[in-house]
C-alpha cells in the first residue's frame, strides 16, 4: 500500500509539473512575439555588426576577441 502511494503522489507530481509547463509555454508563445515586434529593424541596423564571444576571460575566446577588435 506505501508503494502505491508513493507511486501515485510521483505521478500526481509529474502531471503537476507538466501542466505548469505547459503553461509557461503558452505565456512565452503569447508574449514573446509582442516584446520581439516592438522593437524597430532600424533599432537592430543601427547597433553595426557585431558578434557575442563566449569565455572571453581566458583562453581562446580571450584571444578570438582581441583579434576580432571586440
Amino acid at each position: 500500500m506505501e508503494d502505491f502511494q508513493h507511486q501515485l503522489l510521483i505521478v500526481i507530481g509529474a502531471l503537476i509539473c507538466f501542466s505548469a509547463l505547459l503553461k509557461c509555454i503558452r505565456f512565452m508563445k503569447y508574449i514573446l512575439p509582442h516584446v520581439w515586434s516592438a522593437l524597430p529593424q532600424a533599432f537592430f541596423r543601427s547597433l553595426g555588426e557585431w558578434a557575442v564571444v563566449t569565455g572571453a576571460g581566458d583562453g581562446i575566446g580571450k584571444a578570438y576577441s582581441f583579434e576580432g577588435g571586440l
